[in-house]
This record gives structure tokens, C-alpha cells and sequence, in this order.
């Protein structure tokens, strides 16, 4: 970065040395660049940069640096026009109107740059470390569109058009009227809760704003109070948001002014007074009419849409930023109804009144028979009327050539006239007399016209207003299935995001050091797993496997589990005589290990052998409750019975003996959670295999 010093012409502002390269330029202000290239203006209205490092630009970057050059240039020409009173001396003196500015020469300048030619100086080479430069001056509407744009997405809204776009539509919108129609509209009244937009090039403002309306009947028609926007905190959010709108070209200016100006805009008339009245106003009467609540502003909505013909279903929520994009988007398609509504019972109330005033107007002879109320209003119709006021004008002009011509022949030889003089004079004043009679009904056509169309205005007015809120509905109406192909694709894409975690996760059993379902129960094939794996869990299981459900649900799925535990211990206890002979054998076991001196290992080594592991076990009861885990791992009392009356045994062999060759003391949990799990929401079916 090269060093910089203050002008001598402007003292405090500082302007680069002579040695600048292309990031410097880039991190200048406005008033920085504009100083610089007044430093190096020619005699000749040229321009001479001594910037060294043009050549080192990338094609993009030499094109922004070329809009930034012109930028800068329009305005410092702007700032060397001469003061008023130096105007008035060019005015009352030409020869001291001073000489135009070359703007070809600029032209001829920003080419080199966008070409790198080396028009420039290139001594020095590009510098390894530049800042990053800056965004560069765009033009103030378009900055404007682009951030209504934003807070339009933002909000949830969707704009009428991309934003790559955006700076093209702008800059020339009458080249994309058909883009543009949905929100082309005349202007309404100079009431804020009514006016709509400005022109073609604020498209994006105008439908900010109409999306800002939305919301706040969002608001309105759910009894959700909004006074909280109109507190102190949100006045200085609103000056801080007019300066971000006003800064345009020259910031210093714009904040300056309306630093002055926010002492008036409390006042009463202030614009901030205006905003709190309309807002009252269109809280009050711009809502769904006679509702009391939610559920009444929900029915009224499916009402009007269905009297429109669309009958989709849609639930809203009770906060409105809880509602997915398309029921937001079938409110928004009920509140532009409502407009149209509005609209349209507006036309038709003053449709009346128009055609008893033209009729009142025909029987004054103001109209003829072939011309009705509403051909009088299209282009062919006007062009009609237009001819006949025409025409009386030409009848008039006749009658002026006509009286002239007496007056002529009169003045200049009165024994050519072979009347008497008497006659003439007579003629005469019978000529003025249909002339002014023509002037009085030309004047009279003229303001009978005039008055007519001024009184009934509003006629036309609503019309368009009802013609231009078709166009907008129309264009939400078709967003609907839009947005609904957009929502299920997207849930789609979710859905198959799922599913390829799920397919990971079964692709993950049986890799080393991931115990899968598969490792704990070798008999079943790798499909079962995966088709386990995608089971969903319902009933009873899938609350307990989930935690979903209410209290008194989970505390009864807990208890059947609890009662199909002891139910278990209780079977294992009265099991057939095979497993009663097993158990004998295996405590006889456990009585000659004691006397051979072994610890039974021969025992532990038979429990191992038993495909539930203990792994198996933490992982089937993880779902369940603390009390009902602790239940099922906790080895219970000893069941007396006959054997256990007559044959005496080793407390050390009963200590030692494996669950498995026992008829199990500790119950396999994970058995139990699998009968609930396939048997979920059964509770009479539960089914405990039989010991083998």
C-alpha cells in the first residue's frame, strides 16, 4: 500500500502519493477518488492516472475498476459546474461559457483500462498484499432494489423474479412489462396503508412492502398486538433504517439531514406520527370482517378461498412463523383475495354512480346515442369524443373567417354592398351572434368533457384496480403447485438423507469393533437385520423406544414390562423335568469341581457359550426405565421346589451355575423387548419362547 498525504487544496483530506497501484484506488471514498483525479485533470478535459499495476488486473476486475472510474467522473463533473450566480454571467455573456468536458476522452480512457492497454504507467510491479477493495458504487435504486429484495427472502416472501436479474430488470424495466404486470398498478391514494408501489423500476420495493402488509394482517387477524414496534427502541430503528435507505451516492449528506430532520418526525404530520396513524387505521379495517378470534379468521379464510374456487386443504398455526412456506403462501393468496374482494365491491358500488352520471349527462345533450358509458371510456370511444370537440372548434373558426370577411368588405368599400346599410348591419351582428353562440358551446363541450371525466375518475380507477389485482392473484395462485412440488421435493430429499444413513448403518454390522443386531443373533440373515433396521417402532414399543407419548402411557408400557419380567422368573421356576434333570446334573457338577479343588471354570465356560451377550443386554433394555432395568439385571431369590426341598446343593455351586444351564435367574431382557417390539400394541399377545 503506498504512503498518502493531505492536498494542499483541501486540508484533512487525504489523497495518495503519486506512486498508486489498483488497491489503492479500490480502498478510496468517493471524495478521496474525486480529489485524485481533480489532481490530474488536463488542461485538454482529460484524464491521467499515474497508477503502475493496470496490468496485473484480472477481465473482471478491470471491469469493475472501469464503473468506479465512470462513477467518479460523473460526479466530479457534477462538482466543477459553475455556481448560480457564475450561470447568470454565461447567460447575459456566451463568450465566457467556458468549454464542455471531452466525455469521449473518457470513453477513450475507461476502454484502455477495460483492454489493458498500457496507457498507464507501469513501473512498478503489482504489490504481493492488497486489502480487499471495497463493493463498488452501484446506483441507488438498484442497491435499494437488491436489499428489498433480501429482506423480502428473508421474511419468507418470493420474489417476482431472480436476483440475477434484479440490476438488468432495473435498470430498463419498460423492456420487461410482461415480467413485471403481476405488480404494475396505478397509483391509489398518497395514504401509506394504500399505496402499493411507485413505477416499473421498484418492483422489488413495492413488493416488500405488500409482503410487510401481509405480515402485519397476519398479525391483526390473530389478535397478536404489534404496539410494541411503535416504542422508542423501534423509533431509532426506524431513523437507522431511513438512513440505510437515503444514503445513496453521498452518505455525509443523507445522514446529516435526517439527524436534522428526527426532532420532526415525532411531531404531529412527522412522518413518524402518519405511520402509527395508518397503522391504526388498517388495524382496525383491514382484516377478515365480524371474526373474534383464531379459529373464526381460519373458517373465514377457507370461506373466501373457496368462493374463489380454491379448495386446498391447510391448517394455519397459531404463530404464524411456525407455518411452513406453503400454507403462508395460501394466507398470503387469502389476503390478496381479500383485496380483490375489496376491490371489486368497490367497482361495483361506484360503477352505479358513474352510469347515473353519464346518463343524467346524455339527457343534457352532452352525449350522444351511439356512445355509452363504457365506450366513452376505451381509446376508440375518447378519440370520438375528441373529434367532436374538434369539430366544434373548426365550426367556430369558420364563423370567425365568416364575420371577418363582412367586417372587411364593409370597412374598405360600403357602395359595393347592394343592400341597404341597414342590411348589412343586420348580417353583421348575425354572424357575431352564431359565432359567439359556436365559442360558448366549444367552451361548453370543453368543460362539460372536463367535468365529467374529473367527477367520475374514480370510475376508471377502480377498474384498473380490479384489472391489476387479477394480475397479482393470478401469479400467486399459479406459485401454489410451485411451492408444493418445491416443499415435497424437499422432503423427499430429507426422506432419502434418512434412508441413506439407515442403508450405512446396516452396511456397518458386522464390521470389526460395530456389534450389530447380526453379531448378537448369528441364526439371523443380514436382510432381517436390515429389515428390522427399517421397521419403524409403533405402540407401546415405539414410546418406550422414542420417549413420546404421555405420562400415563409410558408408566403403563413400564408395567406390562415389569409384569411380563416376573411372569418370566416365575415360568423359568416351573419348568419341565428335562431342565430340572439339567440342573441337578450341573449342580452335581459344581459338587465334584468343589471336591476336585476346581472354581468352576467348566461352568463359566458353558454360560459363554450362550449366544445373548452381555452386551446384548445393556443394549436391549436401554430403552426402558431405570426400575424395570434394574428388575431384570438383578439375580432374584432362589424359587423353592420339590428338588430344591430334597437335594441339598453347594451354596457355591448354586453361585457359580450359569444362568443358562439354571432355567436363568436373570431374565433375558432382550427376548422381552423383542416380543414388543414385533408384538407392539398387543398387550394381550405377548408370547414368551419356551426354554430349550
Amino acid at each position: 500500500m503506498s504512503q498518502t498525504n493531505h492536498s494542499p487544496d483541501s486540508p484533512g483530506q487525504i489523497v495518495p502519493s503519486e506512486d498508486v497501484t489498483v488497491a489503492d484506488i479500490f480502498s478510496m471514498s468517493d471524495g478521496q477518488l474525486i480529489e485524485f483525479m481533480k489532481k490530474h485533470w488536463k488542461s485538454d478535459n482529460s484524464i491521467s492516472l499515474p497508477v503502475n499495476d493496470f496490468g496485473a488486473l484480472s477481465e473482471d476486475e478491470l471491469g469493475r475498476l472501469s464503473q468506479r472510474l465512470l462513477f467518479v467522473f460523473i460526479s466530479l463533473s457534477l462538482s466543477l459546474s459553475p455556481p448560480l450566480s457564475v450561470q447568470h454571467a454565461m447567460l447575459e455573456d456566451p463568450s465566457a461559457n467556458s468549454r464542455p468536458l471531452d466525455l469521449s476522452k473518457l470513453d477513450s480512457l475507461l476502454h484502455a483500462v477495460a483492454s489493458g492497454q498500457d496507457s498507464f504507467a507501469r513501473d512498478g510491479s503489482c504489490t504481493s498484499e492488497r486489502e480487499t477493495p471495497p463493493p463498488l458504487a452501484v446506483d441507488p435504486n438498484v442497491r435499494s432494489e437488491t436489499a428489498a429484495y433480501n429482506h423480502l427472502v428473508n421474511d419468507g416472501g418470493r420474489p417476482l423474479y431472480s436476483i440475477d436479474v434484479l440490476e438488468t430488470v432495473t435498470k430498463d424495466p419498460y423492456a420487461h412489462q410482461e415480467l413485471l404486470k403481476p405488480y404494475a398498478r396505478p397509483f391509489l391514494s398518497y395514504v401509506s396503508s394504500y399505496v402499493d408501489g411507485i413505477d416499473y423500476s421498484n418492483i422489488a420495493q413495492m413488493q416488500w412492502h405488500r409482503w410487510q402488509k401481509f405480515r402485519k394482517w397476519q398479525l391483526d387477524n390473530r389478535g397478536i398486538d404489534d404496539q410494541a414496534q411503535f416504542q422508542e427502541d423501534s423509533f431509532q430503528a426506524f431513523v437507522e433504517g431511513l438512513k440505510d435507505a437515503w444514503l445513496g451516492a453521498w452518505p455525509d449528506k443523507a445522514a446529516a439531514g435526517i439527524e436534522a430532520g428526527i426532532v420532526d418526525f415525532k411531531e404531529p404530520g412527522g412522518i413518524w406520527h402518519r405511520i402509527q396513524r395508518d397503522r391504526n387505521w388498517q388495524r382496525r379495517y383491514q382484516r377478515e370482517p365480524e371474526c373474534m378470534g383464531f379459529l373464526d379468521y381460519e373458517k373465514a379464510l377457507t370461506i373466501r378461498l373457496a368462493r374463489h374456487g380454491f379448495t386446498q386443504l391447510f391448517r394455519l398455526a397459531d404463530d404464524p412463523k411456525q407455518q411452513d412456506k406453503l400454507t403462508t403462501w395460501i394466507e398470503y393468496l387469502g389476503f390478496e383475495y381479500w383485496w380483490l374482494d375489496r376491490y371489486t365491491t368497490s367497482f361495483e358500488r361506484k360503477r352505479h354512480r358513474y352510469f347515473n352520471d353519464w346518463e343524467e349527462q346524455r339527457k343534457l345533450g352532452l352525449f350522444e346515442k351511439e356512445e355509452t358509458p363504457e365506450s366513452v371510456l376505451t381509446k376508440a370511444g375518447n378519440a370520438h369524443l375528441q373529434a367532436r370537440f374538434d369539430q366544434a372548434g373548426i365550426h367556430v373558426r369558420e364563423i370567425q373567417s365568416e364575420v371577418r370577411k363582412l367586417e372587411e368588405i364593409f370597412e374598405e368599400d360600403p357602395d359595393r354592398i347592394s343592400t341597404s346599410r341597414e342590411q348589412c348591419m343586420e348580417m353583421m351582428e348575425e354572424a357575431r351572434q352564431r359565432l359567439e353562440a359556436a365559442r360558448k358551446a366549444h367552451l361548453q363541450l370543453k368543460r362539460a368533457f372536463g367535468h365529467f371525466f374529473d367527477k367520475t375518475s374514480y370510475y376508471p380507477r377502480a377498474k384498473r384496480n380490479v384489472a391489476c389485482q387479477q394480475n397479482l392473484v393470478n401469479w400467486v395462485v399459479k406459485q401454489v403447485p410451485v411451492i408444493e412440488a418445491e416443499q415435497k421435493s424437499s422432503m423427499a430429499l430429507s426422506e432419502t438423507q434418512t434412508q441413506s444413513s439407515a442403508d450405512v448403518a446396516a452396511r456397518d454390522v458386522g464390521r470389526p469393533g460395530i456389534p450389530g443386531e447380526h453379531d448378537m443373533n448369528p441364526s439371523q440373515s443380514a436382510a432381517q437385520v436390515r429389515a428390522r433396521a427399517h421397521k419403524p417402532s409403533s405402540g407401546v414399543a415405539a414410546d418406550l423406544e422414542t420417549g413420546r407419548g404421555s405420562t400415563h402411557k409410558k408408566r403403563k408400557a413400564t408395567t406390562e414390562i415389569e409384569d411380563l419380567v416376573q411372569s418370566r422368573l416365575k415360568r423359568r421356576a416351573l419348568n419341565s423335568a428335562s431342565t430340572r434333570a439339567s440342573r441337578q446334573q450341573v449342580r452335581a457338577m459344581a459338587d465334584a469341581n468343589q471336591v476336585d479343588g476346581h472354581d468352576g471354570h467348566e461352568a463359566q465356560r458353558t454360560y459363554d457359550t450362550d449366544p445373548i451377550s452381555q452386551s446384548s443386554q445393556t443394549t436391549a433394555i436401554r430403552g426402558l426405565r431405570r426400575s424395570s432395568r434394574l428388575a431384570a439385571l438383578a439375580p432374584k431369590a432362589e424359587v423353592p421346589s420339590r428338588h430344591n426341598k430334597s437335594v441339598g446343593g453347594s451354596a457355591r455351586a448354586r453361585a457359580v451355575a450359569p444362568a443358562s444351564a439354571l432355567g436363568s435367574d436373570f431374565v433375558p431382557v432382550e427376548e422381552v423387548v423383542g416380543q414388543a417390539h414385533s408384538q407392539a400394541g398387543t398387550r394381550t399377545h405377548y408370547r414368551v419362547p419356551s426354554p430349550i
